[in-house]
């Protein structure tokens, strides 16, 4: 390699700059601090940046170094290179787009650097930056249902949808490398979609951002408008364990949030350094209050509890006895709190799962209703807004193997006539359907044995809806899903009559080898059952007609066309109304 330049003002924000011929390969470039790599570019499958700071956090003693190593990458092959560093995140730019950033702790190694590269790369420049870049503003008329932003290592996480000046605004944690960037702190920052008739989409710039190191991540929180102005509050994980903090952001718009730069942290008997997800609503009383994710001190396992505030300005927060302690052995994340036709709603995730609480009076005594799941069972933490008359639910689907972040799910509540609540599809964010396929009724009698009908192959996404009868109690009954022209794997919906309960069982899988949480228990299914089942590229997502679903992550060979065969074991199966749309 040849040395190019060198750089003395490594400290302080900086960008590098250089253009790749489409065939350079191995290490490309090369800033060292005498003998130690202080950023490295590489390509092979993919350009890498590695870049290894000092942190002063760590001390280096028993063993521990105190350099840090991020890493920055793209898929892309593409030749003009741009490489920034800010002080709080370094960004990976390629041909003018942002493919990839990390958020440092420390700074870069070194005081002074030698920059070296290979042949295959020309025009290097290395000079000091400005301000942090805002990036644009960008319109989606794709359909939103599965929402991610584009990118090989985005995705959403835990999500805030909120109504503003006739729009449905779904803000939500940012995610890079599945909670793994800033060194596990997470990273994340609040970003946002918004829409006034569900169909044309606003990517807006960053809501929240990360601006200083020792932000960890700017965790989950609500919204809530006073005077014209919009307050998001949330909890800021910090990057040296210490107690979160508490705080909020303004905006006028909605969009461009200034921080307040004012913060507090619990105080006993509650747990200050795990408190998060703070939701601030006005309460009938007449004041705000303010819930928090934290524990009861004390209170071991299972002192999960919503930290209970009010305020009646939003700026001065006076701390109360909790607002509920689930029993749950981990801490309530996530809630929510609202008001519908009457009946109050609270709600919180354990173990990512949202349950929901109601009652007649604002602050309980809170009720669990039979079946008090508030969305499906995959669909991680998620929260609710009103839209006009309306209410929607919004959580993610993690990607597989389960981790954290991956694809918005939205879905419509109703209320029944008890004030439980219930899903079902939210009709204007699914995408049009091409071509419709109506099936004569069919009949499948098994006797003692089994007894299928298929219908024919699909090539591409998919929704049915079917009205399933069965003829007895102690039968089975179902759909075999089958993806992948070579392989075959094959996914089993089955209805289980006598022991209420509809279960999606793995290629692979028993029922009884841990697909617990593809099981839905205490279903009617005596008498008609519609169905609504629609794929999506690897996502599945199950209507069942009393509020109910399941949402799951397929793998990659349901992109690769699917069958569809319903099936009987001992038992009658009557399948009529039985549609399907091509997506």
């Amino acid at each position: 390699m040849k040395s190019l330049a060198t750089f003395s003002g490594c400290k302080t924000p900086w960008e590098l700059n250089f253009i790749l011929v489409k065939e350079g390969t191995g290490t490309l470039v090369e800033a060292c601090a005498g003998d130690t790599a202080a950023l490295t570019v590489s390509r092979e499958e993919m350009i890498t940046v590695t870049i290894n700071t000092r942190w002063g956090q760590i001390t280096e003693k028993d063993g521990e170094n105190s350099t840090l190593r991020f890493t920055l990458t793209s898929p892309k092959r593409g030749g003009a290179i741009r490489i920034v560093w800010y002080g709080f995140s370094f960004r990976l730019y390629v041909d003018g787009r942002l493919e990839d950033e990390e958020w440092p702790l420390g700074e870069p190694a070194g005081e002074e650097w030698e920059i070296r590269a290979a042949d295959a790369v020309s025009a290097l420049v290395c000079s000091a930056v400005g301000a942090c870049e805002e990036e644009p503003e960008t319109m989606s008329t794709e359909p939103f249902q599965n929402f991610v932003l584009p990118g090989h290592n985005t995705g959403v996480g835990d999500c805030m949808p909120f109504a503003r000046d006739g729009r449905y605004c779904l803000y939500y944690l940012f995610d890079r490398r599945s909670h793994g960037s800033k060194h596990g702190l997470g990273a994340h920052q609040w970003a946002q979609i918004s829409s006034a008739d569900l169909k044309t989409w606003t990517i807006h710039p960053m809501a929240i951002g990360i601006t200083e190191q020792w932000e960890g991540s700017i965790c989950t929180g609500s919204l809530i408008q006073k005077d014209g102005m919009t307050y998001a509050f949330y909890a800021v994980r910090m990057a040296d364990r210490s107690p979160a903090r508490l705080t909020w952001a303004v905006s006028s718009d909605g969009v461009h949030f200034e921080k307040s730069r004012r913060y507090f942290a619990l105080t006993e008997p509650y747990e200050p350094i795990s408190a998060r997800d703070p939701m601030v609503f006005w309460g009938a009383d007449g004041q705000y209050h303010m819930l928090v994710t934290t524990s009861i001190t004390e209170e071991g396992r299972f002192g999960g509890c919503l930290a209970h505030l009010t305020s009646h300005d939003l700026d001065g927060w006076t701390q109360h006895d909790p607002f509920i302690v689930p029993g749950y052995s981990d801490q309530p994340e996530c809630s929510d709190y609202f008001e519908w036709n009457g009946w109050y709603y609270l709600v919180f995730s354990n173990y990512a799962i949202a349950h929901y609480r109601m009652s007649r009076s604002p602050f309980g005594p809170w009720i669990r209703p039979e079946n008090d799941l508030l969305d499906t069972l995959e669909v991680q933490v998620p929260k609710t807004a009103a839209f006009g008359k309306r209410r929607f639910s919004t959580g993610f689907l993690a990607r597989r193997p389960r981790g954290y972040a991956g694809n918005a799910v939205t879905h419509e509540l109703f209320q029944r006539s008890d004030g439980t609540l219930g899903i079902q599809q939210l009709e204007e964010i699914l995408p049009a359907a091409k071509d419709s396929f109506h099936y004569e009724d069919i009949f499948l009698n098994a006797g003692h044995n089994r007894a299928a009908a298929a219908l024919p192959p699909v090539e591409r996404d998919f929704r049915l809806k079917a009205t399933l009868e069965m003829g007895k109690a102690n039968g089975l009954a179902g759909m075999l899903l089958t993806f992948g022209a070579e392989g075959r794997r094959s996914y089993r919906l089955e209805m289980d009559p006598a022991a209420r309960t509809v279960v999606i069982i793995r290629p692979g899988e028993d029922f009884d080898q841990g697909c617990g949480r593809n099981l839905l228990r205490n279903v009617d299914l005596s008498g008609s059952i519609r169905i609504d089942l629609l794929i999506r590229s690897d996502i599945l997502d199950l209507m069942l007609p009393d509020g109910r679903g399941m949402t799951m992550r397929l793998d990659d060979s349901a992109c690769a066309g699917s069958s569809v065969e319903f099936y009987a074991i001992g038992d009658t199966l009557a399948i009529s109304e039985l549609d399907l749309w091509t997506m």
